[in-house]
């Protein structure tokens, strides 16, 4: 299961490292991730890491039991090289996650190849699993819970499921 998680990490690596607006963004980004290291909370690593920016956070729907928030990932890599061979990046990203309180569903807001948008479950119970990886529900999972406590001052689901959203939760 590790190498599957780590295949697709690498695929995402690359993919993020050869995109061409990525290095435009990338160099200030970094930078300002670096600076304001306290602005964003971990939400996980493995090769990638990803983090949320406290700041971005924007409550798009409150109304009970329904719940939209929109928040910024920070992805941040580096190939670990030394000198000249040090490649490091950063690429903020948004996203939007629905909570339906009242079932304890969250949802995460994808677009098709057309760029049709639609909400896709992020199934707990498929987080750790290759499809979970697949659909990145494991970093979605820990930067939703982590969004919802942030905005309410609570746990969405009953106990954190995320080990990330477990450690932000105790701590404060």
């Amino acid at each position: 299961m590790q190498m599957k998680k780590f295949l697709t990490t690498a695929i995402l690596a690359t993919g993020l490292f050869l995109s061409g607006n990525c290095f435009a963004e990338s160099e200030d980004l970094l930078a300002e991730f670096k600076q304001k290291r306290a602005d964003y909370i971990d939400c996980g690593a493995e090769n990638i890491s990803y983090s949320v920016d406290k700041n971005s956070l924007n409550v798009l729907k409150y109304a009970p039991p329904e719940y939209i928030i929109s928040v910024n990932l920070i992805y941040y890599s580096s190939n670990g090289l030394k000198g000249d061979n040090l490649k490091e990046f950063a690429r903020s990203l948004n996203r939007q996650y629905r909570y339906d309180y009242n079932e304890r569903r969250m949802y995460v807001k994808r677009a098709d190849d057309s760029g049709a948008a639609y909400w896709i479950f992020v199934d707990p119970k498929m987080i750790d699993k290759l499809e979970g990886y697949k659909n990145d529900w494991d970093m979605d999972m820990a930067a939703g819970e982590i969004a919802f406590y942030l905005a309410y001052g609570m746990s969405f689901f009953d106990k954190p499921v995320s080990e990330q959203a477990k450690q932000i939760i105790k701590t404060r």
